[in-house]
């Protein structure tokens, strides 16, 4: 009788708190069967930001790396699930961040103007244009302020204060590459809205 119990002890997993504080004891197969239990959704979250197959493997991998080396800041009584969630979403973000600084200095001239996207800008008017010839000047802000915050700040800050991209990245605190690529985004869901 007690071996039946034994057996059924055995077949209990530990949860994911005891996993972490056994593995922060030095037993590696504790920190094995974190990884082997969330190895599958930290992929999954990865491939959701990033969107191809190789970039999430590298994510996930860098994903346990920094679980492993940051352990010890995991605090017991928050979810493990979500701890190593919001790790995985900022790894893929810091990503793509990373590429697409990349990839737009890659064309920039020798006086730091991006010849890529001034050859591919959008010649149509954009939605001030577009709403002063037409009338919509009330139907543009109502458009703008269904935008999301960091859409919204951009746009108002462009075409409404009349700041240029670098003055917008200078007072966000961000990269000028992220402003323009936030703004290209801005105008075309104003464009679908408008």
């Amino acid at each position: 009788m007690p071996k039946a119990n034994t057996a059924s002890t055995n077949l209990i997993s530990p949860t994911d708190a005891e996993l972490v504080a056994q593995a922060l004891a030095d037993d590696r197969a504790a920190l094995e069967q974190l990884v082997k239990r969330y190895l599958t959704s930290v992929y999954q979250i990865a491939k959701f930001y990033v969107y191809n197959a190789q970039d999430a493997e590298d994510v996930t991998q860098e994903v346990f790396v920094k679980v492993w080396k940051n352990l010890e800041r995991f605090q017991p009584q928050k979810k493990f699930s979500s701890w190593i969630s919001e790790i995985t979403k900022n790894t893929a973000l810091d990503l793509l961040k990373k590429k697409r600084e990349l990839a737009f200095s890659n064309f920039e001239d020798e006086a730091g103007v991006n010849l890529l996207t001034e050859r591919l800008a959008d010649s149509a008017p954009g939605p001030e244009e577009q709403a002063h010839k037409s009338g919509m000047a009330e139907k543009l802000r109502a458009a703008v302020n269904r935008l999301s915050g960091l859409y919204r700040r951009v746009v108002e800050m462009r075409d409404f204060e009349g700041l240029t991209f670098q003055e917008i990245a200078d007072r966000t605190d961000e990269s000028i590459n992220t402003i323009k690529s936030r703004y290209r985004r801005a105008t075309f869901q104003l464009k679908k809205l408008l």
